[in-house]
């Protein structure tokens, strides 16, 4: 009997072989070095002065688009990815280092979207081209050292700033797969088969139904050109309900330009089955509605298809597109199919639909929130980033820090937010994590 640690390590390998197309991330930013509260001491310059230097920004988190990468396999679901912290800032005015940025390379063709704290979400961006980039959580910028804070007035200032907070965002990411022709078709329709006559793909193949688990992807080279095709598992009437494998993989249809719609040759009631297939489509997306086809009656090796093509070709001719009759396990037809589908992708446009994501909202970082000043029990809790970054550092129980830091909060206006509040001196006041006594 295998050991837990061997069943354990079975299931991870199976986890990771599986595709998959959508996966929920955690984005964090990386803080912010913290600024430096130094002198100058030389015997040249026996007055100093301050040099503490700034604190380097906090590493970005972003996705990059890579063609070479198949799915969201590689990413863990609920995995949290942070950029790097930003170097603190040290003597002789010297700036920390810049955080490293942390990259993450996903599938052309995925949407980023974000939750929205409403239960909604709202879409971010879609990574079509190679080397793409999308930043999805900036990093914090860094703290001010003491010489930042050097006025005519504070000729030795001690403070020094903390880094701030990078962004945090919850994120799903999609795959929407980015192909020239998409293969439709009920289940058992040969359309594998197929695939592989057509390119140098290797699907799964077999005679049972549903042999087609996932999205698999070839490349086709007619003569000195190309075009990619794509084949999702085979669908039944009420796809869109959930029946069969239902219809969650025909969003990897939605970007193709020209739908190859096959159908066994041998089947009793073709119409009907190109008519709930196209329902299912409908259903989806109206884009799917009206892209167009051609319809590929497979199979025509078997002599029962072969006796009724006139027959087919009768029933078929109502639907107004171009017909082949073609076997996947001879190639008969094979060569003439994909001549004619690299004579119609010409005709169209290079690229398919967009989902048009609209581009994400810049916010400069210079617009500071105005201080809020709460009462919590016997205790006043101010809401500022500025004063909690500068109150992280400060060394409270020196008497010219703290004048210094009450300073700085005029300045800010938390003085007067708190004197609004009905502060007096005595009373309890709570910065960030810093719980003080106003004086």
């Amino acid at each position: 009997m295998p050991s837990f640690r061997t069943c354990e390590s079975l299931l991870l390998l199976l986890l990771l072989t599986m595709f998959r197309d959508t996966v929920a991330l955690t984005v964090i930013g990386g803080t912010g070095g913290n600024g430096c509260a130094s002198f100058r001491r030389t015997r040249a310059v026996p007055r100093g002065g301050p040099d503490g230097g700034k604190g380097g920004e906090g590493g970005a988190v972003v996705l990059v688009g890579r063609g070479g990468v198949k799915d969201l396999g590689g990413l863990r679901p609920q995995a949290v990815l942070q950029g790097q912290r930003g170097g603190h800032g040290s003597s002789r005015n010297k700036n920390g280092k810049r955080g490293a940025v942390t990259e993450v390379e996903v599938p052309l063709g995925t949407v980023v979207w974000e939750s929205s704290g409403t239960g909604g979400e709202v879409a971010l961006g879609e990574l079509l081209e190679e080397e793409q980039q999308l930043v999805v959580a900036k990093g914090g910028s860094g703290g001010r050292g003491n010489l930042s804070f050097a006025t005519a007035r504070v000729r030795a200032p001690l403070l020094a700033e903390a880094g701030e907070q990078g962004e945090t965002r919850l994120l799903r990411l999609e795959l929407w797969s980015i192909a020239d022709v998409g293969m439709v078709g009920q289940p058992n329709s040969g359309r594998s088969l197929l695939l592989r006559k057509m390119s140098h793909a290797t699907p799964a193949t077999g005679a049972a139904p549903f042999t087609t688990q996932e999205p698999c992807q070839g490349v086709v080279f007619p003569g000195w050109s190309r075009f990619t095709l794509i084949d999702v598992p085979g669908l039944v009437a009420g796809a869109h309900q959930g029946a069969g494998l239902g219809h969650r993989f025909l969003k990897h249809l939605f970007r193709t330009r020209l739908l190859l719609h096959v159908v066994d040759g041998s089947a009793p009631e073709p119409v009907r089955l190109i008519q709930e297939v196209n329902a299912e489509l409908a259903l989806f997306a109206d884009a799917l509605r009206d892209r167009p086809q051609l319809i590929v009656v497979n199979k025509v090796d078997l002599p029962e298809t072969r006796q009724r093509l006139l027959w087919l070709r009768e029933v078929l001719a109502p639907f107004g597109v171009a017909r082949h009759f073609v076997s996947a396990e001879t190639g008969e037809g094979v060569d003439a199919l994909v001549a004619d589908v690299a004579r119609r992708l010409d005709g169209l446009p290079n690229e398919g639909p967009l989902l048009r994501v609209p581009a994400p909202v810049l916010r400069p970082r210079s617009v500071v929130p105005p201080v809020k000043v709460t009462r919590s029990d016997a205790v006043f809790v101010v809401s500022s980033l500025q004063a909690e970054r500068l109150v992280a550092l400060a060394d409270l129980r020196q008497f010219p820090v703290r004048l210094q830091l009450r300073h700085q909060f005029k300045l800010l206006g938390v003085i007067r937010a708190l004197e609004e509040a009905g502060v007096r001196a005595g009373d309890r006041v709570r910065i960030g994590s810093i719980e003080l006594l106003w004086e």
